[in-house]
């Protein structure tokens, strides 16, 4: 297994083998004989070795690999099932550093040594074979359907056959085949059905221009579908070896690829690519297999940073940002130029260059993104599907703009886009310039507050929405018409509505004219405590914000919600309390709103503390009860005793519990309680008809008030008791201390504000009795109570 640092962790699992001369599962570059080939290796290190410390990166150092063993000279096929393969596996980018082979001027003999071809003739022009551009064409054409990116080297045959290398070979030239090329004799094909020497161009059989099985050919549909790429030298200019792009310029760019010759400013040595190599090694190596996956890793790089372009929009940024300035202007030699990654990342740079349509017709599909060349064309963009496209150059396309899914944001400027439509589910935004624009969706300009300029005409059509941000300091979003605007009734939204603003008035809409009629609908402003309204002064429209006559109190529908009212009203504006109040959406809200701010469950959960001492009260005197009436009595729910030996002292204990409210009054929402809890006691005979004990006990309890409030109590009791009956009657009593953890937590939803929590002790003393008497029923007796406890809470 071959061992490559840059490599070792980014292969794909599910690689394949496609050569017959290779094992199962064997991906590496050894031949039958043991040889190592390393120029698959090489290729892959150059598009994705990875960024890691080791030797070299490739230029998609972040890419994922897949390895496909095919091209061995011997396998029929193999190339088209690779091909295949890769695309049915999810591949994006196709690098093919492979092509067909020409009539060569030295050839190695069987020792191995170069030596002249005896055979060599000049091939007048380019010879593509039939079955195999036809397989090709075919197999290429079912990867573009599956959007992967072809990129393909343009050949090395320069110095060998200099008149058939004037285009690119291999599938870099089979967009060129059309019927009016092959009649032109543009190339010529040759019969590879037969059998022939590819170095001796004498045993090779062409195909007649009018012959039915060419002529009609027509590969022209891949046009647009796949680079090829011919190599530059390190000076920049084409390399000695290297196919040129000719007729193919449309979709032929230059990329390095080194040589093997010296220049000018470099030996041979230095001009080529260094790479990966088998077997931990890297190595020197030069031709148009080199050039390509730098193109392949640049295409991985975009597919990256535009994940929502199809193939062909890579491709068209690809190649319509190369640099063509310079020596790159010669197309026959460079085609569209050379690489410029660092301009394509920007995004695109042309809409309606030659070769590609005129409208730029792009699905976010709900990714956010950002185009920063500035772009030139006669061409124009559509803008769909969801995610926010950001625009912040100074561009200068001339077609139309649409905006029909999602949100383009303008920084810079599209001024000359000949007119910008806002579809109904559209949002346009930013703070640059635009042209003439029609509206049916949504307008949100600045980024936060800021200006969008129209420089042109304005329509905003009903139905459609202006969202503008204002601030405190007088500040609001606005739109700059500097032609004539017509408003038909677009509704108006504000964001960022501060108490602040109370009093103020925004400039938010100017234009060279307005249009008889125009308005914004502000019907759906109004707050429960403020008034806004878009005003008409001249060409602009202003938005005043006032405060309307609606008291406080009037939302609220309890005392405490009323008091609570009062209270914030009297801090006026600049009050924390009131300034968030005073925006409340409508008066619906305002109960709810008020018992968030109240604090009710403080003085309700008071009150409950009350309801526990009941409790402990209660247990005690059904204690003093069941001493009375002796064993003959089971003793109340839930409490358990035991006689300690002498059998005139008792120990006991009491599990409590319940379940309850507070039901609402007037002043106070209702609130729901839960108790649980233990007491522990003992007692003993006092004379002759009396008890006295001793108990204590701990309690947790629950409380839910309205305003989204809660409190948890814990609680540690004392108590002592005495009860005495003669006859009939019963007297009992006692007195109890009891203290109290309380934890009470506040949410509170309304606008954000967040949570509030306190921590709070209190304690409660109580005295209590009752006078019984008892009523015979068969064989049963019921104490009939008479008296009642008097209990005192203090917190």
């Amino acid at each position: 297994m071959l061992v490559i640092p840059n490599l070792r962790v980014v292969f794909q699992r599910n690689y394949a083998i496609f050569s017959d001369l290779a094992g199962p599962y064997d991906v590496s570059d050894l031949e039958p004989d043991g040889e190592i080939a390393g120029h698959g290796t090489h290729v892959t290190g150059l598009a994705g070795a990875g960024r890691n410390g080791f030797g070299m990166q490739g230029v998609a150092y972040n890419a994922t690999l897949l390895p496909l063993r095919a091209i061995d000279g011997y396998t029929a096929n193999a190339p088209f099932n690779a091909v295949l393969y890769a695309a049915e596996n999810g591949a994006q980018v196709l690098n093919g550093s492979y092509g067909p082979v020409t009539a060569e001027k030295f050839i190695q003999d069987d020792s191995g040594r170069w030596v002249p071809n005896p055979t060599w003739q000049l091939l007048p022009t380019s010879t593509p074979a039939l079955f195999n551009s036809e397989a090709t064409h075919e197999v290429l054409m079912e990867a573009a359907e599956a959007d992967v990116v072809l990129v393909y080297a343009a050949g090395n045959e320069y110095q060998d056959q200099p008149n058939a290398a004037a285009l690119p070979s291999g599938a870099g030239l089979l967009p060129l085949i059309t019927p009016a090329n092959t009649a032109s004799g543009l190339y010529r094909f040759v019969d590879d059905s037969l059998d022939f020497n590819v170095q001796d161009p004498s045993t090779w059989t062409y195909i007649s221009a009018s012959d039915a099985r060419v002529a009609n050919l027509d590969f022209s549909d891949l046009r647009g579908k796949l680079i090829v790429v011919v190599s530059a030298d390190r000076e920049g200019e084409i390399a000695s070896y290297s196919n040129r792009c000719g007729a193919a310029a449309a979709w032929c760019i230059t990329a390095p690829g080194g040589d093997f010759l010296d220049t000018v400013n470099y030996s041979s040595d230095e001009s080529q690519l260094w790479s990966t190599y088998p077997y931990s090694t890297y190595k020197d190596m030069a031709g148009t297999s080199m050039a390509s996956p730098v193109v392949a890793g640049s295409v991985a790089v975009l597919r990256e940073a535009f994940p929502y372009m199809t193939a062909e929009q890579i491709i068209e940024v690809v190649l319509t940002t190369a640099n063509s300035t310079g020596i790159y202007a010669d197309q026959s030699i460079y085609g569209r130029g050379f690489l410029d990654l660092k301009t394509a990342i920007q995004g695109p740079i042309e809409f309606g260059a030659w070769g590609f349509g005129s409208v730029f017709d792009v699905n976010t599909r709900g990714y956010n993104s950002l185009w920063s060349n500035d772009i030139r064309g006669s061409g124009g963009l559509i803008k769909r599907g969801a995610g926010t496209l950001v625009m912040s150059g100074q561009n200068t396309y001339t077609g139309a703009t649409q905006i029909l899914g999602g949100k383009l944001v303008v920084n810079g400027s599209i001024a000359s886009s000949a007119q910008l439509t806002v579809g109904g589910e559209a949002t346009l935004g930013g703070s640059g310039v635009v042209g003439d624009t029609l509206v049916a969706g949504r307008v949100a300009p600045g980024n936060s507050i800021g200006t969008l300029t129209v420089d042109g005409n304005y329509q905003q059509l009903a139905g459609s929405v202006l969202e503008i941000e204002i601030n405190e300091t007088g500040q609001s979003d606005r739109v700059n018409v500097t032609g004539a605007a017509d408003i038909q009734g677009a509704k108006l939204e504000v964001l960022g509505l501060r108490a602040g603003a109370l009093g103020q008035d925004f400039s938010f809409f100017s234009a060279g004219s307005l249009a008889a009629g125009s308005f914004f609908d502000t019907s759906a402003l109004n707050r429960a405590f403020i008034d806004m309204s878009s005003v008409m002064s001249g060409t602009s429209f202003n938005l005043q914000v006032r405060r309307n006559n609606a008291a406080f109190t009037s939302v609220a529908e309890t005392g405490n919600q009323r008091a609570t009212a009062a209270a914030i009203s009297a801090q006026g504006l600049g009050g924390a309390a009131y300034d968030e109040f005073v925006l409340l959406p409508n008066a619906g809200q305002g109960p709810d709103v008020l018992d968030q701010f109240s604090g009710e469950i403080y003085a309700s959960a008071q009150s409950a503390l009350l309801e526990t001492s009941g409790a402990l009260y209660r247990a005690s005197t059904n204690r003093l009860f069941s001493r009375e009436m002796g064993a003959s009595y089971g003793g109340p729910l839930g409490q358990v005793s035991r006689s300690v030996p002498g059998k005139r002292h008792q120990l006991w204990m009491q599990a409590l519990g319940s379940w309850g409210s507070l039901g609402a009054t007037a002043d106070a929402q209702r609130m729901t309680r839960s108790l649980g809890g233990l007491l522990f006691g003992g007692d003993t005979p006092v004379g002759q008809s009396g008890y006295a004990g001793l108990s204590m006990g701990l309690t947790t309890s629950s409380y839910n008030a309205a305003g989204n409030s809660t409190a948890d109590t814990d609680g540690y009791h004392l108590m002592s008791y005495l009860g005495w009956s003669a006859n009939r009657f019963s007297v009992r009593g006692g007195i109890g201390q009891s203290w109290y953890r309380i934890d009470t937590k506040r949410n509170i939803a309304y606008n954000g504000l967040g949570q509030a929590q306190s921590k709070a002790n209190a304690t409660s003393t109580q005295l209590f009795a009752e006078l019984a008497y008892a009523l015979s029923q068969g064989q049963c007796s019921r104490g009939a109570v008479l008296g009642r406890s008097a209990c005192l809470a203090i917190a």
